[in-house]
């Protein structure tokens, strides 16, 4: 035998072919493949707890989706201090909306009485008054509001 027969016996079975650098390489490179396909804990780890977020918000959207509680704007006017503005009366006050809705063109009216009538009447309006939040704003009168009973009420808005 010569000694290229002679490796070629050596290296395997009867009759098989000799293994070469590059059939040894590719089954390295296909060990290689299989151990980094394999996910590692981290992997895991990420993959958990990105699906546990995942669940939660689709859980809110149709939490609320589902949620037949109407929500509306809930409006409270308070008078905070009154002025003499030249022949007029300034009546400063806040509106604060409670609700759970933003609101649009909001009108505010402030109603001088004596008993149960009606002296005078005065009017602003907020072009936005986001849900959970105030505003502040004036009401003019030609009245002295100490000498009336000054009555504050939101009278109406629009959705923006």
């Amino acid at each position: 035998m010569d000694a290229a027969s002679q490796q070629t016996n050596t290296k395997g079975p009867a009759g098989a072919r000799p293994r070469s650098e590059l059939d040894s390489r590719n089954e390295r490179s296909e060990t290689d493949q299989e151990q980094t396909s394999q996910p590692g804990a981290v992997e895991w780890i990420f993959a958990a707890v990105s699906a546990v977020l995942v669940l939660a918000m689709l859980g809110l959207l149709l939490y609320e989706a589902l949620d037949q509680d109407v929500a509306f704007a809930d409006f409270q006017a308070e008078q905070l201090q009154t002025e003499r503005v030249g022949s007029r009366y300034l009546v400063r006050f806040r509106v604060t909306n409670r609700g759970d809705v933003t609101a649009a063109t909001v009108l505010v009216e402030g109603t001088l009485k004596r008993g149960d009538a009606s002296v005078e009447t005065s009017v602003a309006t907020f072009d936005y008054l986001p849900s959970r939040s105030e505003q502040r704003g004036g009401l003019l009168f030609s009245n002295d509001p100490a000498e009336y009973m000054l009555s504050l009420e939101a009278k109406g808005y629009s959705d923006p």
